[in-house]
């Protein structure tokens, strides 16, 4: 139900506070529609039909096997095999050394060894480290340390230390977090100790806001997900993605960002209000070595009131693009669906879907590029 929620406020706000400043980017913006391509039926292969892992918006696979970051019996992360076999639990909810306050606990990243899990807990912005231990039926974990975000000493406080909702970690070490609360910028990049060291991320929408203000842009809300120390931002509301470089120096460079569908909004009291026949955006992304997978939604978001349901505006379709965001083809999957993610060879892309009843399916990577 939550997440259900996060769709009906994200869209029913309508209203979403933006604030303009000046822009570090040059770079133009580019629609590719891709709402003309036709979406090509493929066949998956059902691992669980009544899934009793929680509804949730993002899974990963992570040395075979799956862990849903969504709380669930007190816990923080569920870990199951491909069969949804329960594996083992990450930190519980709580105040205790190791424990999540939030009860929205994000995944930050892993280490190269693919043994040392990185989590966000957002209610008190701090990245808390554990070491996973993985047996033949079992994972279990050892909380190491953690280590609070600290901001840049500015007038804009809140995106450094509240206003970050979302964190991921770098291979070179850095951190970038979306900031839900802002002056100009969506993300805030951190070095390895959590010291904020700028902002960048033009918003996507401009030239609609008053400027000098603080404001809330949960709008620009959408998957997050890190390559290597390239950063791939995709929106929720509306169609649109982008990507960034990070170097070793800690310097940002927009590869490219580009809309695949009109984006139909109007200004409204310093905000936005999107318009019934806006074309809903991406609610997952997976990077893959060549390749990005996302859970495309391509409905109006008019729909929301149409059907009167959160679900209307969950996803059908899988868009794959190349890393320099060129889509090349569309599929249409079995029934509604949010979290996806790629097992670590690439070999198959695990989805839940949501219609009519939770389940875990997945799909055969080669099946899909192979018809590219």
């Amino acid at each position: 139900m939550n997440r259900i929620y996060t769709y009906i406020s994200s869209v029913l706000l309508a209203i979403t506070f933006i604030a303009c400043s000046s822009s570090q980017e040059q770079a133009k913006d580019v629609l590719v529609d891709i709402q003309p391509m036709l979406a090509t039926p493929l066949q998956g292969e059902l691992m669980e039909e009544f899934l009793m892992t929680p509804s949730t918006n993002l899974m990963k696979a992570i040395q075979s096997r799956l862990f849903h970051f969504t709380p669930t019996d007190g816990v923080s992360c569920l870990i199951t095999n491909e069969y949804s076999d329960t594996l083992g639990y990450l930190p519980p909810l709580g105040n205790g050394p190791g424990e999540f306050i939030s009860s929205l606990p994000d995944y930050a990243g892993i280490s190269s060894k693919k043994d040392t899990l990185y989590m966000y807990d957002t209610s008190i912005r701090t990245v808390k480290k554990y070491l996973l231990h993985f047996g033949p039926n079992r994972v279990s974990s050892t909380f190491i340390d953690k280590n609070r975000l600290k901001e840049k000493n500015q007038p804009d406080k809140y995106v450094g230390d509240w206003g970050v909702n979302r964190l991921k970690r770098l291979d070179n070490g850095y951190y970038v977090g979306f900031c839900d609360i802002g002056t100009g910028y969506t993300f805030a990049l951190f070095d390895s100790d959590l010291n904020e060291l700028t902002k960048f991320g033009e918003y996507p929408i401009k030239n609609m806001f008053d400027a000098g203000k603080l404001h809330w842009i949960p709008c620009f809300d959408g998957p997050l997900e890190i390559q290597g120390n390239s950063i791939y931002h995709a929106t929720r509301d509306f169609a649109y993605m982008a990507r960034y470089d990070v170097s070793n120096e800690g310097e940002v460079k927009l590869v490219w960002k580009k809309f695949y569908a009109k984006t139909k909004c109007r200004s409204s009291n310093n905000g936005i209000v999107f318009r019934p026949d806006n074309i809903q955006g991406f609610t997952s992304i997976a990077i893959g070595k060549e390749h990005i997978f996302a859970a495309y939604s391509g409905v109006e978001s008019g729909e929301l009131h149409r059907q009167r349901s959160g679900m209307a505006l969950y996803p059908r379709t899988i868009a794959i693009f190349d890393l320099q965001g060129n889509p090349l083809k569309k599929f249409q999957l079995q029934g509604r669906f949010v979290p996806i993610c790629l097992d670590e060879n690439e070999e198959y892309l695990y989805v839940q879907h949501d219609d009519p009843d939770t389940s875990l399916w997945r799909y055969k990577v080669s099946d899909m590029l192979r018809q590219l």
